[in-house]
């Protein structure tokens, strides 16, 4: 099974993703991936929380459309999860993004 090219995954994403933020997504991917065949358990939690972490920003940066490369993974959430009804949000529909949110939530608790 081969891994996945790092620079095709990344142009496939970018547009319209942030350059920057996708890269680093893609390289935390590939690392899981490695693990995955390598049946390296272990570190894999750490690598998993890091990989929730960026594809929550990615995630604020497409619904808001601020990029925020360092904000934190509950800001990030909670501007997408949005309880009040104060942002405006560019993801559409809201149940996608809300979903998305929940599955980051539930993953990034086993880190």
């Amino acid at each position: 099974m081969p891994l996945v090219d790092q620079a095709t995954l990344v142009a496939q994403l970018a547009p319209p993703l942030d350059p920057d933020l996708t890269k680093v997504l893609v390289k935390e991917f590939i690392s899981l991936e490695r693990r995955y065949i390598q049946r390296g358990w272990e570190p894999a939690q750490l690598d998993g929380g890091q990989f929730c972490e960026i594809l929550a920003r990615i995630i604020y940066h497409q619904d808001s459309g601020n990029l925020s490369p360092s904000k934190d993974f509950d800001d990030c959430l909670a501007y997408v999860e949005d309880s009040h009804g104060q942002n405006n949000h560019a993801m559409n529909p809201r149940r996608d993004a809300l979903h998305i949110s929940k599955v980051l939530r539930t993953t990034y608790k086993f880190k």
